[in-house]
């Protein structure tokens, strides 16, 4: 095998030839396909190639930037923290490897003793020598910092063939799902390929690949069904995160596929979000990057008891991220979706009012403009959406996301409530009902009373929603909100005096609150009428706060 494996596109050939015989010279051995003998099968020789290599030499310019194949190699490359990019030409890389400094060759003399050529050589040295030097630090920083998952090929453990190839087509398809996470970076199939059927510690693997986390599983016959078992591990410390088994009639196990698939990834999803909290809560909070702001905020709102007495918290977390990224377009959506709930819940002073709501559209015009069709910022760009009262663009957005990641657990939860406030109630049942299937504890799984009640409530459905509702409450007490929708519902089920309670503990836990700034949010029903006379409840029914 050669110390070097040369990526480029046909067009630029000739300099490749150049360059490769210049790296001979030096003592090297090259890889590149000229090298591929006749007969040889194409795919599997680049790829035994690629993955022995001491570097990879990806060859940027107006050709190769738009090459499929180009940018599967350079994943390989980067992935295993071997990449060693070069410029043919201006044109910039493609997304995803920006971040590493590429060695400019476009004025290259073909002379092995050019400034260009010598920091080649170099980078090449000390990425064979695995040194950590300035020519890795992007690779080491990514996969310490966001997220890198590795996939390896399920088992198959029966010598039957169609269930091998069940198997790989289980891999395959988790990690397309896991990849419409742009936060998260997934190692390309073909760096994990080369591990099926050995015996090396996926541990082991997963470090050799520069991967925080471990997806493994097998498949296997149980006399009238199949067994699909997974397991989540953590890299850092070798501790299973998560692990599930599926079984599954062996005569619709092809028909379901796309099923297990999406509850694989939306559990992993749920838990290794709760993971990244967990190892970000270890971090001195002055050391993190835009990412882990945003995932500790994230995780706050979805793990914790209740956010309302939370909020600066968050908010400082979140405006932390944008101070360390601009750019960083989840941070505006999800502080624009924070304010929005910040007015509908009324956890406000009211000369604080102008303040927040001008944050709150400013943030969503930003996230708007810096989702650029990414489904997760988009999923939050919706959130914000559907509670500044634009349910029908909320539920374009999020079908649009669904489609794409049908285990997108939080998309479901704020669909649900989008099509509720639109009325359609058994849409916004059966789509919060499937998120719980697909991940009980994922996204907002410890909210799932209040999303269902809320939906009962729309539907004027109130002696369920007081049953949802009431579970909520008993787990977050310190939502006024819950409270004061809870004793309507209580009104409306001839409750008066549980309501008058329920009505004064809201105003304890939440003293902000009055029956004036739940108007609009009343008002956004899909009922008018039935608005009309929840609003002269609360007006009836509101405690003395003199």
């Amino acid at each position: 095998m050669a110390d070097i494996f040369l990526s480029y596109a046909r067009p630029d050939r000739e300099k490749i030839a150049a360059i490769s015989s210049a790296l001979e010279g030096e003592g090297y051995t090259v890889w590149w396909d000229k090298a591929l003998e006749g007969g040889s099968r194409f795919a599997l020789k680049i790829e035994a190639e690629l993955v022995d290599a001491s570097a990879v030499i990806v060859a940027w310019s107006q050709y190769s930037k738009d090459s499929v194949w180009v940018a599967d190699e350079a994943s390989i490359g980067r992935d295993s923290c071997k990449l060693v990019p070069i410029a043919l030409d201006p044109s910039p890389p493609p997304l995803g490897f920006r971040q590493f400094q590429s060695i400019a060759f476009n004025a290259w003399d073909g002379s092995s003793h050019s400034n260009e050529f010598t920091a080649l050589r170099n980078a090449i040295d000390r990425t064979i020598n695995n040194d950590n030097t300035e020519d890795r630090i992007a690779c080491s920083n990514t996969s310490n910092r966001t997220p890198w998952v590795a996939v390896f090929p399920f088992a198959s453990l029966s010598l039957q063939k169609d269930q091998e190839y069940f198997a790989d087509g289980l891999t395959e398809d988790i990690i397309a799902a896991l990849s419409t996470n742009k936060q998260l970076t997934v190692i390309s199939r073909a760096a994990t390929t080369p591990f099926k059927g050995t015996v090396l510690n996926p541990v082991d693997a997963a470090n050799n690949l520069g991967a925080r986390y471990i997806v493994s599983g097998s498949v296997r016959k149980m006399h009238e069904y199949f067994r699909v078992s997974v397991e989540f591990l953590s890299v850092d410390t070798g501790a299973q995160i998560w692990a599930n088994r599926y079984d599954i009639p062996a005569e619709v196990i092809l028909s379901i596929s796309d099923e297990i698939v999406e509850k694989i990834s939306a559990s992993l999803g749920a838990h290794m979000s709760w993971a990244e909290t967990d190892r970000i809560d270890r971090i001195r909070t002055t050391d993190l990057n835009a990412w882990e702001y945003f995932q500790k905020a994230l995780g706050m709102c979805e793990r914790g008891p209740s956010i309302a007495s939370r909020l600066n918290e968050v908010f400082d977390l979140l405006e932390r991220a944008i101070k360390a990224d601009p750019e960083y377009g989840y941070a505006h959506a999800f502080m624009s979706w924070l304010k929005f709930i910040v007015i509908i819940y009324g956890l406000y002073e009211e000369d604080e009012l102008p303040e927040i709501m001008y944050a709150a559209t400013n943030h969503l015009e930003r996230a708007r403009e810096l989702a650029k069709g990414d489904p997760f910022c988009l999923t939050w760009v919706a959130a914000s959406e559907c509670y500044s009262g634009r349910y029908e663009r909320a539920v374009e957005i999020l079908s649009d996301v669904t489609r794409i990641n049908p285990g997108n657990i939080y998309a479901l939860y704020i669909l649900s409530m989008a099509l509720a406030q639109l009325g359609d109630s058994t849409a916004a049942h059966n789509t919060i009902d499937r998120a719980r299937t697909l991940a009980p504890d994922g996204g907002f799984g410890l909210q799932y009373n209040w999303f269902k009640g809320y939906i009962y409530f729309l539907s004027g459905e109130y002696k369920e929603a007081i049953d949802q509702i009431s579970k909520h409450v008993e787990m977050h007490p310190d939502y006024g909100f819950s409270r004061v929708l809870l004793a309507i519902a209580l009104v409306r089920s001839g409750r008066e005096d549980d309501a008058k309670i329920m009505l004064k503990k809201a105003i304890n836990v939440n003293p902000q609150l009055t029956a004036k700034k739940f108007e609009l949010v009343l008002l956004a029903q899909p009922n008018r009428s039935e608005a009309a006379l929840d609003i002269e409840i609360l007006n009836d029914y509101w405690p003395d706060q003199n």
